[in-house]
């Protein structure tokens, strides 16, 4: 279907009016899958197209089956919703699966929850019954620890050396540019006056 190969761009731009060209006049669907399945409806779920997920389900032959539609991997377009006022408006308006399994046999709610979207995972999970195994974060090394404080403030007189050239007018100011320029880790040799 070349005429019609970006269906998928367009619904994701939310461009409305080349969508509703290619359903009209190139024979797209909106179950009309790429080589991996994805549809326009997983698409507009994916990059909250609200307004297009409803056109593209008015246009279906069959909303209901149309929104449980799979791709290669047996995800719907509910897998793809990352954001939870997308999730509940697939689930409570248009009446998506919530216990589809994909091939897998993994929940949307498990998907959301694996690509860091608790909210979505959660408010999933609601409806489904189901209880997410959340995972603990092994407990940081002391080398770990060590990485994730802040930079030492620069010396004086490097600060005061390096603010006017760089046009920084504050010291305090200076903070951010000293991480950004990576000067934490470089051994400064500048001709202090």
């Amino acid at each position: 279907m070349s005429s019609g190969a970006n269906v998928w761009v367009a619904v994701a731009d939310g461009d409305m009016e080349r969508v509703k060209y290619l359903l009209e006049h190139e024979g797209v669907t909106s179950t009309s899958k790429d080589e991996s399945g994805y549809t326009p409806l997983h698409a507009a779920a994916s990059y909250n197209q609200h307004e297009l997920l409803q056109y593209l389900l008015e246009q279906a032959d069959d909303a209901q089956e149309a929104i449980n539609v799979t791709d290669n991997d047996g995800d719907t377009p509910l897998f793809f919703c990352d954001v939870l006022e997308t999730a509940k408006l697939v689930v409570e308006k248009h009446g998506a699966d919530a216990q589809h399994r994909n091939h897998e046999g993994r929940s949307a709610a498990q998907n959301a929850l694996e690509n860091d979207s608790d909210d979505v995972a959660a408010y999933l999970a609601s409806k489904t019954g189901e209880t997410l195994a959340y995972e603990e974060q092994a407990p940081m090394g002391e080398e770990e620890e060590d990485a994730l404080l802040p930079a030492p403030p620069l010396p004086l007189e490097v600060a005061e050396t390096l603010r006017r050239p760089l046009g920084v007018r504050s010291p305090d100011r200076l903070r951010p540019l000293e991480v950004d320029l990576g000067l934490r880790e470089v051994d400064l040799d500048l001709d202090l006056v």
